[in-house]
């Protein structure tokens, strides 16, 4: 009798396990974005890559139990795949425009004196 106990609560377990691992990555995908919405422009460069990363872990995550989840909730999660993607892609966009504006302001000196040297021989 009590082994069949001990069976009966491992599977039980075992269950409530499985279904846990499901729902982590859909958990942990809120999470991200909601943290995104908060606080997007707070982070370090490390920062950023680290929030990244995580999206990258939750993916494969997701990949392992793609199988499992229903289409409502592959819905759900690449809506929130979309979501923080954004948010990265958008910080992506205005730190290249951010540095495509220091370098213009850095090259506009040397811009100038390379077109009065190219100039130089034809003022002649």
């Amino acid at each position: 009798m009590k082994i069949r106990h001990i069976i009966v609560a491992t599977l039980l377990a075992l269950s409530v396990a499985s279904c846990s691992t499901k729902q982590t990555p859909i958990d942990r995908l809120t999470q991200l974005s909601e943290q995104l919405d908060k606080s997007d422009a707070k982070y370090s460069e490390e920062e950023w890559v680290a929030l990244g990363s995580e999206l990258e872990e939750i993916e494969e995550e997701v990949q392992k139990n793609k199988s499992q989840y229903t289409e409502d909730e592959l819905q759900e999660i690449n809506r929130l795949k979309g979501k923080c993607l954004g948010k990265l892609a958008k910080k992506a966009a205005n730190d290249f425009a951010d540095e495509l504006g220091n370098f213009l302001k850095g090259s506009a000196g040397m811009l100038d004196g390379f077109m009065d040297e190219i100039n130089k021989g034809k003022e002649e």
